[in-house]
């Protein structure tokens, strides 16, 4: 079995950090004690940008060293906010100790970056190289887990707090890429993402996509920092989502 624990959207910034890393310090220490997954991953916006590189790489420090307590692997993808003062390709390896996409064939898990600076706003796209790296790993996957910030799904974004107003910026652009790539087999289970601050789900082609909500909930006081979800993938796939008031929903597919 492999059990992953899924953090996204820390938003790591200056203006309320004694509440966010609190809550981050008791996610470790359930995860530590109660839910032992064998691997933890973020899934972008560790950091919110304030007006420089060197802030968003002491964020980013930060962040590291609260989740490097969790005994299991961590693995950061970057989100669109990490994007904006960090170089993805030279600053991710020295931050956090790997690569900002891969492919894990092994275990069959897939992680993806979608950061597009070159795009306006929030926008993602996964790029051709990734495309081709995927479809070339598809036949050596089983049952894969697939991670990445921007959703590579369609789904509706009109009561979105963030995106109802601009749902270019909600999605990958080149996500009908992305999904006609994962039809070729029968190789991948789910893709799991962030970005939309809110809990989803959605299948599509017989595949499984998950949105996870926010950690941080600073912008939006009425609800509580502290959401993660745990996926567990061995004869079925059982998902559940934990808001920060510990209220859980659970999803299953027969694999």
């Amino acid at each position: 079995m492999t059990r992953v624990a899924i953090l996204t959207d820390l938003h790591y910034n200056k203006s309320a950090p004694e509440q966010l890393t609190a809550e981050l310090q008791k996610a470790v220490f359930r995860f530590e004690e109660r839910i032992q997954p064998d691997r933890v991953v973020v899934l972008g916006d560790i950091v919110h940008e304030v007006d420089a590189a060197a802030t968003d790489r002491e964020n980013a420090v930060t962040i590291r060293s609260i989740l490097d307590e969790i005994s299991c692997p961590v693995r950061y993808l970057p989100g669109n906010h990490d994007a904006v003062h960090l170089s993805i390709a030279d600053d991710w390896p020295e931050l956090f100790g790997h690569e900002a996409w891969g492919i894990d064939t092994d275990a069959s898990l897939v992680y993806l970056d979608s950061t597009a600076p070159h795009l306006d706003g929030g926008r993602g796209e996964i790029g051709e190289r990734q495309l081709r790296a995927l479809r070339d790993a598809l036949e050596d996957l089983s049952d894969a887990l697939v991670f990445v910030h921007h959703p590579v799904h369609e789904c509706d974004v009109s009561n979105n707090r963030w995106f109802a107003d601009r749902p270019e910026e909600a999605f990958c652009a080149d996500g009908a890429a992305v999904r006609n790539a994962l039809a070729m087999t029968d190789a991948v289970a789910a893709t799991f993402n962030g970005h939309l601050h809110e809990f989803g789900y959605v299948c599509s082609g017989g595949i499984s996509h998950f949105t996870v909500d926010a950690f941080n909930k600073q912008l939006t006081p009425n609800e509580a920092f502290g959401a993660y979800a745990i996926v567990d993938r061995k004869e079925d796939l059982r998902v559940r989502f934990v808001d920060g008031g510990g209220r859980e929903n659970t999803w299953y597919r027969r694999l």
